[in-house]
């Protein structure tokens, strides 16, 4: 009879261990469950996030330019300026102030890119596989870079640096990437205080070519193909 009460109470006491585990178990999986849900969550809506973020983006790239094309204070008869981003810089080409002395731009040439796309005719000497960084030297910092396409072709394009001081200056991109020479800047004489910039179509009668509005502190707006070279 105390055998059969005692093997009794093993079995109660094995029972009472196994419920506490799956219960212990089971609120350890429902929290994981809900866990595992908040994250997916999370990451749903980060992605969502970031799509819409990306969507906007395009959407900015693709909108009108918010500029009166007829308020250009050296606007040229007959020309009409479309509300139309475009590109005119060389393909593989990139600039960037340095992060530490915003008086140097680190110029960089990725052959392979401009090769694709623009063929051996910028130069011949280099490889696919090649790659140059230039720095180009200024005695003031450099706030903001820019492409100023102009004319029909991207041999016409401008790199354009404003300076801390309200001034800007340029260089011709082809023939700076042709020579790996960018020593040769030049001032935008006239214009200063430049905050804004358009690179745009341009339709004169039957033919029609890029250029580059800017836009001053003061509000005004200037076809940039007047003051460079």
């Amino acid at each position: 009879m105390e055998k059969k009460k005692k093997k009794s109470w093993i079995l109660v006491t094995v029972l009472i261990v196994i419920l506490l585990v799956a219960a212990t178990l089971g609120g350890y999986l429902a929290g994981a469950s809900r866990i595992a849900n908040d994250v997916v969550k999370q990451r749903k809506g980060s992605d969502s996030k970031m799509v819409q973020e990306k969507n906007k983006t395009i959407s900015e790239e693709k909108s009108p330019l918010f500029y009166d094309g007829n308020k250009i204070e050296n606007k040229k008869n007959g020309v009409t300026y479309n509300n139309e981003i475009v590109n005119g810089s060389i393909n593989g080409v990139s600039y960037q102030i340095d992060s530490t002395n915003n008086k140097i731009v680190h110029a960089r040439i990725y052959w392979g890119a401009v090769i694709k796309t623009h063929g051996t005719s910028i130069n011949a000497n280099k490889n696919q596989s090649d790659t140059d960084e230039i720095a180009i030297d200024f005695d003031k910092n450099v706030v903001e870079v820019f492409e100023a396409p102009f004319g029909q072709e991207v041999s016409s394009s401008r790199i354009v640096f404003l300076l801390e001081d309200g001034t800007a200056k340029y260089i011709n991109e082809y023939n700076a990437v042709q020579t790996l020479n960018y020593k040769d800047l030049k001032d935008i004489k006239d214009i200063n205080n430049i905050v804004k910039h358009y690179s745009i179509n341009v339709a004169a009668g039957t033919t029609g070519y890029t250029t580059t509005i800017v836009q001053t502190k003061d509000g005004k707006l200037y076809d940039l193909d007047e003051f460079v070279d």
